[in-house]
């Protein structure tokens, strides 16, 4: 597959390493038709990090700013966007995921989910988040899927399938714990 955009960074070997955005690693990748065109814009992002000498403190030039190529970073046109070689597997992961939560739909009719980000769960309502399932709201299978598809993988999002039985038992012992703490008032009348 051909890059619609090939990745260049600037070769800071040559540079005054005690430099900020040197150290802390702002330079960034950009991007060029070749590599002529590559070194005036590692001109444009030096001088734009305040970057205007060499680590001899000779003046930057068009000579002797150095650069390299990035094919890691270069970008390709996929469905009309650009995208990295680390986006478009990310994609990939995505898609596949997502089609794991819709089989899971397929060969679970009717169920009823969890929905969890991370470690935590959505609690009902899509109103925040708890770390103990008791806690937890209660979905249909079928929101579950629709609200976890698409989201980054990152966030660890998922459904997980309900065994009613276990929920509501788990439920009804939270109700009787909660019984015991009532107060009752005596009234006389």
């Amino acid at each position: 597959m051909k890059p619609a955009k090939k990745a260049y960074r600037v070769n800071t070997r040559n540079l005054y390493s005690g430099h900020e955005s040197i150290a802390m690693g702002y330079l960034n990748s950009f991007y060029a038709d070749n590599e002529k065109e590559a070194r005036k814009a590692a001109l444009r992002e030096l001088s734009d990090h305040g970057i205007e000498n060499d680590s001899n403190d000779e003046p930057l030039t068009y000579i002797s700013v150095k650069v390299y190529r990035c094919p890691d970073t270069d970008q390709f046109l996929i469905d009309g966007r650009l995208r990295t070689r680390w986006q478009i597997e990310e994609d990939k992961k995505r898609v596949d995921r997502d089609n794991e939560f819709k089989q899971m739909l397929a060969n679970n009719p009717g169920a009823y989910a969890y929905i969890k980000k991370g470690g935590y769960y959505y609690k009902p309502n899509h109103c925040g988040y708890t770390e103990f399932q008791v806690y937890a709201g209660v979905y249909t299978l079928e929101e579950a899927v629709r609200t976890c598809c698409g989201m980054s993988l990152s966030d660890y999002m998922r459904p997980i399938l309900i065994n009613v039985e276990e929920h509501n038992a788990s439920v009804n012992k939270q109700i009787e714990e909660l019984k015991t703490r009532l107060i009752i008032l005596n009234q006389e009348a």
